[in-house]
């Protein structure tokens, strides 16, 4: 009679993992094995051998409680019954995993670390690779940035413009290798990856991880024209960054949401179930957290969590954050542990043109050579002096906005480009000005300061840009929500001396123009195959001389220190804003002085 290993099947697909140290890990494989589970164990083998090899597996059946029904009130007949197994090798000084319906304790990952971004990104690549998958994370920590995008093609070096990829690095990707027809799926994050195909026996599989363990102790950088259009990964020593800020990658935490049974905090002996896991996370972790002092982020005067480095990695800490449980077929994880192992964080430095995601530092490559390009963005038509954004209420006779105010400046500038011309400000605006016409829409986005050579000021118009993308693809019955608005005239949200701020400043700029032809436009520009989408952003405390000295310092031999980071920054914000507009095919301005 066969052995029951040698009529396992398996997929080719595994976690691969360097070990830290071979020794120790082997110990802890031995402990794990003696008592692998409290569930029914069906079946165990441990230090099997083949081709220098060492490998083990452990088979068992678990009740797992059905997503329909709370565990305390589920009746026993409605227990789910499922096979499980986790099967380990050991190949050189490597630890390769593949398991099913179980999770791997949080011990064991102190002894290994994935395969680095740097070789995953192109291990397997030959030279008619073929992409097509990719899913790629944002580097851009703003609060309207594009997180994450997964994109399909028969082909994606074709088909994918690659215009702005720099912002983003890849977390997986599918290819198809033409000479062996072999298709292959990598997972960066999780330093997985799958064959596609049929199911194997256990000896074809080891053949296999031998051929991939080989493959990554001989891997050499030979670099390939698409993967070198994302974020470079690039040596740094993490004990001398300070990062400054900390974006969670929440996306991650949700899938957890949606696919677990239950959503706990436990303290000590007290257990809380959570209902709406979505809102909590969104809660805290929408938007990019401030670091004290490169270190903690604090809450109520309170440590919320830290940061620290372990293992060539910044890992979060948190005691708080530990006390928060997923549960899933009787299994719990904690949110931590889930942000640790799937580097679901991105940090920013002071010198921003470097991020820290998925385990390693990333540089825009591309960043330094597009200065000209972004230089030439920027137009320095404001010359009279601005005091205010919009002015102060004046009451009911006031019809125009105060000269020496932004609003003013605008209008006096661009009213007469388009057929109609709105002014949107306040409430739910696409943005503070519209200009429409039959071939074009412009949304202007208008800020006002003193003159100052600030990121952080910058990056607040840029936020509030990025908001308004999505505005040029309202419909005619969405616009209708304009409608009320443009048919009253604009009330001050700081009204003053005047009671209720209203004035006689009609919202439509433009004389003799109505709502209704107002929508007519924008109905007739949406459908027009041939539409201009504008995007003007209004800044008159940005230097278009002083912008352009100091991004051009960055590329100097020996560039001065005042301003440098503000540069880079800046530099990073227009980055991400331009890849934005253009994926959007929206033309992209600003206006400032000179």
């Amino acid at each position: 009679m066969e052995s029951i290993v040698d009529v396992l099947n398996f997929n080719e697909n595994a976690y691969f993992y360097e070990c830290l140290n071979r020794g120790l890990l082997e110990d802890y494989i031995n402990d794990y094995l003696q008592n692998p589970t409290d569930n029914q164990l069906l079946y165990k083998e441990h230090n099997l051998k083949y081709l220098e090899t060492t490998y083990s597996f452990v088979v068992f059946k678990k009740t797992t409680i059905p997503t329909c029904i709370d565990a305390k009130n589920c009746p026993d007949s409605w227990k789910e019954e499922k096979i499980a197994y986790v099967f380990i090798l050991l190949y050189k000084n490597y630890c390769i995993v593949q398991k099913k319906n179980a999770s791997l304790p949080k011990k064991f990952f102190e002894y290994v670390k994935p395969v680095p971004y740097s070789v995953l990104s192109s291990l397997l690549l030959s030279d008619d690779s073929i992409f097509k998958k990719i899913s790629m994370q944002n580097l851009d920590v703003s609060e309207y940035a594009m997180r994450n995008k997964t994109l399909e093609s028969n082909n994606l070096e074709i088909s994918f413009p690659t215009m702005g990829a720099s912002n983003y690095y890849l977390t997986s990707y599918k290819i198809l290798n033409k000479n062996n027809n072999e298709i292959f799926t990598l997972s960066l994050g999780t330093s997985r990856i799958n064959k596609s195909g049929g199911k194997v026996f256990i000896k074809t599989l080891i053949e296999w991880v031998q051929c991939v363990v080989d493959s990554i102790m001989t891997y050499s950088y030979k670099g390939n024209d698409f993967t070198s259009n994302f974020a470079e990964n690039i040596n740094a020593n993490l004990t001398t960054t300070s990062p400054t800020n900390i974006l969670i990658l929440k996306s991650v935490l949700d899938n957890y949401i949606e696919e677990s049974d239950e959503f706990i905090f436990r303290y000590r002996k007290c257990i809380y179930r959570i209902n709406d896991g979505v809102k909590f996370f969104n809660k805290f972790f929408s938007n990019a957290l401030t670091l004290n002092n490169g270190i903690n982020y604090r809450k109520n005067q309170n440590e919320f969590f830290h940061i620290e480095v372990k293992k060539e990695r910044f890992i979060l800490v948190s005691k708080i954050l530990s006390c928060f449980y997923f549960v899933k077929s009787g299994e719990e994880k904690n949110v931590v542990d889930i942000i640790n192992e799937e580097s679901a964080f991105i940090l920013t430095f002071a010198d921003s043109s470097y991020r820290y995601a998925n385990g390693c530092i990333f540089q825009d490559r591309n960043l330094k050579g597009t200065i000209n390009s972004f230089i030439k963005m920027f137009d320095p038509l404001i010359t009279r002096s601005i005091s205010s954004e919009k002015g102060v209420c004046a009451g009911a006779l006031q019809t125009e906005f105060a000269f020496d105010t932004l609003f003013r400046f605008v209008e006096d500038t661009y009213i007469n480009d388009y057929d109609a011309f709105i002014c949107d400000d306040l409430g739910t605006e696409f943005a503070d000005h519209i200009g429409i016409s039959s071939e074009k829409i412009a949304l202007f986005v208008e800020k006002h300061k003193n003159l100052c050579f600030s990121a952080s000021a910058f990056e607040e118009v840029i936020g509030q840009a990025q908001k308004n993308l999505g505005s040029y693809n309202f419909d005619g019955n969405q616009f209708d929500t304009k409608i009320k608005k443009l048919k009253k005239n604009y009330e001050f949200k700081d009204h003053g001396v005047f009671p209720n701020g209203k004035t006689g400043i009609s919202r439509i700029r433009t004389k003799n123009c109505t709502a209704s032809t107002v929508k007519s436009l924008w109905k007739n520009a949406l459908n027009n195959p041939y539409l201009k989408k504008e995007l003007f952003i209004v800044v008159d405390y940005i230097s278009k001389s002083e912008l352009e000295s100091n991004l051009k310092n960055l590329c100097s031999k020996n560039p001065r220190q005042k301003g440098l980071n503000e540069a880079k920054a800046i530099l990073w914000l227009l980055s991400s804003l331009a890849s934005s507009c253009r994926e959007m095919n929206i033309s992209l301005k600003f206006i400032c002085r000179n």
